[in-house]
């Protein structure tokens, strides 16, 4: 059946794919091969399935090293500056989001408007520079401590949500506590005037920007 030989080691890791014309010499390894789940000569079908999910396992291992390398270490490392006007305008740039604020917890226990794009509608803007924890989609993210992820805010049914915030332009929305290893110092939030859905993926990268950001703050 097979016209030749080719054989394929990759480097030292335990996988092993062979195929030859001898039907005695036909091997199909995966990542995590064991003496046990070798696929004997006769079983093409499950040696298949084998070969694919190898396929999707490397395809997935390539797909984290990209997120994890330049794009991400790029951003991360330009938002190492006190420029918090500057750090919200990358933040802005490598998200490709209309408009974004950041605010600061301060000694009233409220969250307090530091930076913000232009182009904010002005209820939104009036309405964002004190923040009680707990209330809109910074002061969520505040007390919960995860990212508030909204995809539509206009559709949004929960009354925690201002009015003001879904009477205007902005859909697609998500905000990030910034955090001082376990400690809440205040929120970083980007949107968008278009419905979209922010993946976990952005949400990660996202809160790891408002931790840096976290760090510069003085």
């Amino acid at each position: 059946m097979w016209a030749g030989r080719a054989h394929h080691r990759p480097h030292g890791d335990g996988q092993e794919f062979a195929l030859s014309s001898s039907s005695s010499n036909r091997v199909f390894r995966g990542p995590n091969a064991t003496t046990s789940n070798i696929h004997p000569t006769g079983n093409i079908e499950s040696a298949a399935l084998s070969l694919a999910s190898t396929c999707a396992g490397l395809q997935a291992c390539a797909g984290s090293a990209l997120w994890a390398t330049p794009l991400r270490m790029e951003l991360l490392e330009a938002l190492k500056t006190p420029d918090i006007d500057l750090a919200l305008r990358t933040v802005l740039a490598h998200f490709k989001c209309d408009i974004g604020t950041l605010h600061t917890l301060g000694d009233d226990g409220k969250l307090h408007l530091r930076a913000h794009t232009p182009g904010i509608p002005e209820p939104i803007l009036a309405a964002s520079r004190v923040i009680p924890v707990g209330k809109g989609i910074a002061g969520l993210a505040a007390e919960n401590k995860k990212a508030m992820n909204m995809c539509n805010l206009q559709a949004d049914t929960d009354p925690r949500i201002p009015v003001a915030a879904k009477s205007t332009e902005i859909v697609g929305a998500i905000c990030v506590p910034m955090l001082k290893g376990d400690d809440v110092v205040g929120t970083l939030g980007i949107a968008v005037m278009t419905e979209r859905t922010f993946t976990s993926a952005e949400e990660e990268l996202l809160t790891d920007a408002g931790r840096v950001i976290a760090s510069q703050l003085r």
